[in-house]
């Protein structure tokens, strides 16, 4: 009886052994400047040029620190091969990546000079000892063309909005409650946009109240939950306060709402006062100055508290 051979499998077999030849071997980078190993080497097809490659990195120097610890699937490096860059040596230890194939893990070690000056092309910290080892541990989760890599660009900026949104719902419900209770500790009663910040009409203006694109012209004196003032249009209320500033000409400040120039709770704020109307505004950090705060009496993330006058409206 006449014997058939099945040559797919021949061929899927000798390229497993291939493989198999591969892990764990020190093998040399394609300019020849590094060198590397597969921890596993999955059978499959190089990365061609110009390919994006998903990657999970984690870096651990020669004193057990951690460099990088990046997940492939929520926090992937993105590395685009360029083979001419890489055959030259031009792009640092990225061209160990260049025979690699979805489903590879591969480790290496490099010295911190050569990881700064060499791959990120980025003069070395101070006290960094150029010469210390880094070991990288790499996984390469996928291979993906153009629009595969459009379409994790948009997933990853997706998940990464949503994350934020959920970091800031967090916190604006955590200041919510903190400025209801200092409210509550005053002996007020407030009222709230939809945006979010909290109001107190302490004297009510006459005629409608001011529109978006209407420039306003008002007084208004800034301070933190703490009592800390930090600002104030009017120079007897600076004085009193310890924020005057010598030279500078006071009076009231104007500005054109939801037009750039103040913070976000002022737009909102101003849009519930007519002219001649006084308030104390309570503003959440996040219609405020946010994470970066301002200079060095706002800090950052801080509830602002502004008493406001809006002493006219003006059509622009």
């Amino acid at each position: 009886m006449r014997k058939t051979f099945n040559y797919a499998i021949i061929f899927s077999l000798s390229l497993l052994m291939w493989n198999c030849g591969q892990q764990g071997k020190e093998l040399a980078s394609v300019s020849g400047k590094y060198t590397f190993s597969f921890l596993h080497d999955e059978p499959g097809t190089a990365v061609a040029d110009s390919q994006y490659l998903v990657t999970s990195v984690r870096a651990v120097d020669s004193k057990d620190s951690v460099w990088y610890d990046r997940d492939a699937t929520t926090s992937p490096i993105i590395i685009q091969k360029a083979a001419d860059k890489w055959l030259k040596g031009e792009s640092g230890f990225f061209e160990v990546y260049n025979d690699v194939s979805a489903g590879d893990s591969i480790v290496f070690e490099i010295t911190a000079g050569d990881f700064f000056f060499n791959t990120l092309n980025l003069p070395l910290k101070p006290g960094i000892d150029p010469s210390m080892k880094i070991t990288f541990h790499s996984g390469i989760k996928d291979v993906l063309d153009e629009e595969g890599y459009r379409i994790l660009g948009e997933q990853l900026q997706k998940k990464a909005m949503e994350e934020q949104q959920a970091v800031m719902d967090e916190m604006m419900a955590g200041e919510k409650m903190t400025i209801e209770e200092h409210i509550q500790g005053l002996g007020l009663t407030a009222q709230k946009t939809d945006m979010g910040v909290y109001y107190v009409i302490t004297e009510q203006g006459n005629g409608p109240n001011i529109q978006s694109g209407q420039r306003a012209i008002a007084n208004y004196s800034g301070y933190l939950l703490d009592g800390n003032y930090f600002d104030s249009s009017i120079e007897e209320t600076a004085k009193e306060k310890g924020v005057h500033m010598p030279g500078r000409e006071y009076g009231p400040f104007d500005f054109v709402i939801d037009e750039p120039g103040v913070i976000q709770g002022w737009h909102d704020g101003f849009k519930v006062l007519n002219k001649g109307a006084k308030a104390t505004f309570f503003i959440p950090s996040l219609l405020g100055y946010g994470p970066r705060g301002a200079g060095g009496d706002i800090p950052p993330n801080s509830i602002l508290i502004f008493d406001v006058e809006l002493v006219d409206i003006q059509n622009q």
